[in-house]
């Protein structure tokens, strides 16, 4: 049930863009829409499964990022760190997806914002993963869509990974810090 909740925000206002973009007719059109549809294809195909790999949900999240990126036209400086791509650990799907999102909801988006995205295995049994990102405004105002995003993802961690991880959120006045860390 929690993991048919999870939605694409994005996806609107990526189809926004996308057709603001069919509108003037802006060359990128084609790249956009043929990323758009292998995001889709991860959504559909993959994350109906109990367990993917590391390595493929790592392959999601870059082209997540390039995407999100894209809408604001690369404005935002997007630091994305991962570990030894030999990774063999499988993983629930689309978890960090909510933070990820949520990031690129509130980070500025006047050429000053920035989003550092990290994950790192401290052993072969766990991944850690951090998320920073300055922000636009100086509380969520307890956002519907945030606030339901994030305690989908704390059910779901609880359910799959009960007593075996750490989500500690941290917000001050410039900027949101997430940090999960997970044993398997």
């Amino acid at each position: 049930y929690l993991r048919s909740r999870i939605a694409p925000h994005f996806l609107y206002n990526v189809l926004n863009s996308i057709y603001a973009d069919a509108i003037i007719q802006d060359a990128k059109l084609p790249d956009y829409i043929f990323q758009l549809s292998k995001l889709l294809h991860y959504y559909v195909d993959e994350s109906h499964r109990d367990l993917v790999d590391f390595n493929d949900e790592i392959e999601f999240y870059k082209r997540y990022i390039e995407l999100e990126n894209k809408r604001y036209n690369n404005k935002i400086e997007v630091q994305f760190e991962t570990i030894d791509n030999n990774i063999s650990q499988k993983i629930a799907p689309l978890l960090f997806e909510p933070i990820i999102n949520n990031a690129f909801k509130y980070v500025l988006k006047d050429g000053t914002g920035f989003i550092l995205i990290k994950f790192d295995s401290p052993s072969k049994d766990e991944i850690t993963f951090i998320c920073t990102n300055n922000k636009w405004n100086n509380s969520i105002n307890n956002n519907d869509s945030t606030s339901k995003g994030l305690s989908n993802l704390k059910a779901r961690l609880e359910l799959l990974y009960p007593h075996k991880h750490e989500l500690v959120i941290t917000e001050t006045e410039t900027q949101f810090d997430v940090s999960l860390h997970i044993k398997f």
